[in-house]
């Protein structure tokens, strides 16, 4: 059973480079696939930034891509994912419980 679940806010080919590959890898582990497993949205966070320094190492001329855990309650929080000249999220990442 997955326990998290991603949001597209926006549709893949209008994300830049990176946005989707976090947003792609993002839905990935939350289906349960890959090594790791996240535990709970702070991990997740974590293993997102992670991803996001090994993708900018790769290429280095990448677009600069937000990731961050809002500000509320924790079980209200969620991880937002969006590109820094974009007015707009491109994904929402929740728990489907609060862990």
């Amino acid at each position: 059973m997955s326990l998290f679940s991603v949001e597209t806010l926006q549709p893949i080919p209008k994300m830049n480079g990176l946005e989707s590959h976090l947003v792609a890898t993002a839905q990935r582990w939350a289906n349960g696939e890959g090594v790791m497993m996240p535990v709970s949205l702070k991990a997740f966070l974590m293993m997102l930034i992670n991803e996001y320094r090994w993708y900018c190492a790769d290429n280095p001329r990448t677009s600069p891509v937000n990731v961050w855990l809002t500000d509320a309650p924790i079980q209200h929080q969620v991880i937002m994912i969006q590109a820094a000249d974009s007015d707009k999220p491109s994904a929402k990442i929740k728990a489907k419980k609060a862990l």
